[in-house]
């Protein structure tokens, strides 16, 4: 994984353990970054990514078969919401990640790192709901 102080944020080898042949490249921006790039097309999105990407990855455009593009402030039920450590919201997590009676809240927003926005947090306070919920 690396992060760039460029618009396209990170970049993630989303295979790593795959040593051979095809792998998957992930891309994630947020911010005011997200917002500009939400604005384009999929495709746009796609073409983007990997004109960000060439410079710090040479041959990455060469090399692209397929690419999807998810824009989270276009997505009904979420619009682009997540936390951000830098205004205070970190202060907020132990109290949204606090059971209610035999209601228990995952997403994002509830995981131990204060670093929102990323699936790989919500799949960690999904795992931590499990947890809770099995007694162990």
């Amino acid at each position: 994984m690396l992060s760039t102080d460029g618009p396209i944020g990170t970049v993630r080898d989303a295979t790593p353990r795959r040593t051979e042949g095809r792998k998957i490249l992930e891309c994630w921006t947020s911010g005011w970054s997200a917002q500009a790039v939400a604005s384009m097309g999929p495709e746009e999105r796609i073409d983007f990514a990997l004109g960000e990407i060439e410079p710090i990855l040479p041959g990455a455009r060469e090399n692209f078969e397929l690419g999807t593009s998810i824009a989270w402030d276009d997505e009904r039920y979420i619009e682009g919401a997540y936390i951000l450590p830098e205004r205070g919201h970190h202060e907020l997590m132990e109290h949204a990640r606090r059971p209610e009676g035999r209601i228990h809240f995952a997403g994002e927003h509830t995981a131990y790192e204060p670093n929102g926005g990323s699936m790989n947090y919500a799949l960690e306070s999904a795992i931590r709901v499990v947890i809770e919920l099995s007694g162990a």
